[in-house]
């Protein structure tokens, strides 16, 4: 689905013109986005292979929602899209392979980075967003309004079932829940 990843023949593209580029700065470090690495990771390149994980691979996803409890019942989920093209997986297995380290935005894609076999001292989390506020102020939501925004994509992994049943018990007056997904589980 279009909407969820860049095409391969785009992500080929951009991996095939970074390959291009090393091949011409054979000591230059690459910092790749996963998808668009493998082709200038196996390139001539001699500099630092760092490949910036925004997903784990397929295989785990599928391994690791399999073993959620509180998934169990609530099922049939949209499959993940990374299932959807197998390739992805192969895609996923060679770059780290072939990946110096690694940096990633969470402590579930860097579980997922060391079950494929990347040491744990060769990947740095960098969470997106800002610092976590110290404490949120009791009467946060006693103001005239209260909006919360949820940016991410509508599905099991990401948890937003449990953030719509948290956010139907706690029955906030004046308060607003806006979703914004690239794409929507009906469940």
């Amino acid at each position: 689905r279009s909407v969820d990843f860049p095409t391969v023949a785009v992500e080929a593209r951009f991996g095939e013109t970074i390959a291009r580029v090393a091949a011409r700065r054979p000591h230059a470090d690459l910092l790749l986005y996963s998808g668009s690495a493998l082709q200038a990771f196996k390139g001539p390149s001699m500099g630092r292979r760092i490949l910036f994980q925004y997903q784990v691979s397929p295989e785990f996803i599928v391994d690791t929602l399999s073993t959620v409890d509180e998934l169990r019942g609530v099922r049939p989920w949209l499959r993940e899209s990374e299932e959807l093209d197998p390739g992805m997986q192969a895609q996923h297995v060679a770059e780290v392979n072939l990946a110096d380290s690694a940096v990633c935005a969470s402590s579930f894609t860097r579980r997922g980075l060391i079950a494929q076999g990347m040491a744990p001292e060769n990947i740095t989390v960098a969470p997106y967003g800002g610092p976590r506020p110290e404490r949120i102020p009791d009467d946060a939501a006693a103001g005239p309004t209260c909006s919360m925004l949820f940016v991410g994509q509508g599905i099991a992994r990401k948890g937003l079932h449990i953030l719509v049943e948290a956010w139907r018990r706690a029955a906030l007056k004046n308060a607003t829940l806006t979703l914004v997904t690239s794409r929507h589980d009906p469940m």
